[in-house]
């Protein structure tokens, strides 16, 4: 089974304070990579985030970035995943860049899936009662309609469908499996393209291989509560912009470290893909 595990390189324009993540992660991505004899890709597609990179930062040009940011990463999947199936990869694994990976994890590719493999974030429920994290997310809460060549954005409370809403930071696909695809139409979502993926699986009802929390650990409780799950993938996702994530990942790899749970010397370490995607 030939695999590959993605990550997407963001520019600093767009990345905020979270500029800078990739160089502690991707060294631990391009480890865990080796480990389950995996190929590491870097995708960037810069076609899209040129484009982006034109419009003015205005506040009247703000619901504009936000679709061509939604457009950029949904892309930049899509672009990787049918380049990855045409060169023969059977599993391919899409990580955020804000993904760490963990010394002790075990392979992800065990869970294999016929189509796609994710966390189950609309469903969970602290099985010690400590949160509540399940609290019904809609499978979809913005979507984009093309009436007379003009976007219409409208909630759609009806679309609450079930709790099922997956979590798509840590998303495993088969190249068999039909998805990936670019949509009728980029619509603008404070998710990005995490709304667009869950909308695919539901036009198409597929329902993913359910991964374990382990495999996408979102810091739902005090970090320091987070160290006695022991997770295999800690996600960083739900980090206000605003925040120096880049601060916070050096001082949890210090505390992880302590615990023996990642090698800090590894932070920063330069990596070298197999292949970037441009």
């Amino acid at each position: 089974m030939k695999k590959a595990i993605v990550t997407t390189s963001f520019p600093g324009a767009v990345a905020n304070k979270q500029t800078g993540v990739e160089e502690i992660t991707q060294a631990y991505l391009a480890d865990y990579a080796k480990k389950v004899n995996a190929d590491f890709i870097i995708s960037k597609n810069l076609q899209d985030y040129n484009e982006l990179s034109l419009l003015p930062n205005t506040e009247e040009q703000a619901n504009a970035r936000l679709i061509g940011v939604c457009r950029w990463v949904i892309n930049a999947r899509v672009n990787a995943f049918r380049t990855l199936v045409k060169d023969g990869y059977d599993q391919i694994l899409f990580l955020d860049k804000n993904v760490l990976i963990l010394e002790h994890a075990e392979d992800i590719f065990t869970y294999a899936p016929t189509k796609v493999a994710a966390f189950n974030e609309g469903r969970f429920v602290d099985a010690h009662g400590k949160l509540n994290a399940g609290q019904s997310l809609k499978a979809m809460h913005t979507y984009a309609l093309q009436k007379n060549r003009e976007r219409v954005f409208f909630g759609l409370p009806e679309i609450k469908i079930t709790q099922d809403y997956y979590n798509t930071g840590v998303y495993l696909l088969s190249a068999a499996s039909g998805l990936c695809n670019p949509p009728a139409i980029y619509f603008s979502s404070p998710m990005f393209d995490q709304d667009h993926w869950n909308w695919e699986l539901y036009e198409k009802d597929v329902s993913p291989t359910s991964l374990p929390r382990s495999f996408n650990h979102m810091l739902w409780e005090k970090f320091e509560d987070t160290l006695s799950y022991k997770p295999f993938f800690l996600h960083y996702a739900g980090i206000p912009y605003e925040y120096d994530l880049l601060t916070m990942l050096k001082k949890h790899i210090t505390l992880l470290s302590e615990e023996g749970l990642i090698d800090a010397s590894k932070a920063f370490k330069s990596v070298s893909p197999n292949a970037i995607l441009e």
